[in-house]
């Protein structure tokens, strides 16, 4: 099994290193925002936060809310949640897009 990168082994060999990091902003931090950001040299991007119980019980909710392509990468998606339960379901909901 391939060990967990974690500190600066994860910053470099997963992230790339980024230097110019555009940090998650209330209502604009979707594709298109990403996109220009990255048009004028960002390294890295954040998408909204998203509701991690919603994200994980609704396909719906995923598509109106989480856009992605592959150019869009690296990409740290951020989830929140009052349920580690929940917390630790939604990202195996994003899964399909990412890859």
């Amino acid at each position: 099994m391939k060990k967990k990168l974690e500190g600066y082994d994860f910053y470099r060999e997963v992230l790339g290193s980024p230097v110019k990091v555009v940090a998650p902003m209330v209502d604009m931090s979707e594709l298109a925002w990403r996109e220009l950001s990255r048009s004028y040299g960002a390294d890295l991007c954040y998408t909204p936060m998203f509701h991690s119980s919603h994200f994980a019980s609704s396909a719906t909710y995923r598509v109106e809310n989480f856009t992605t392509n592959t150019a869009d990468r690296p990409l740290i998606v951020q989830f929140c949640s009052n349920s580690p339960e929940t917390l630790l379901k939604a990202p195996y909901s994003a899964l399909i897009p990412l890859l």
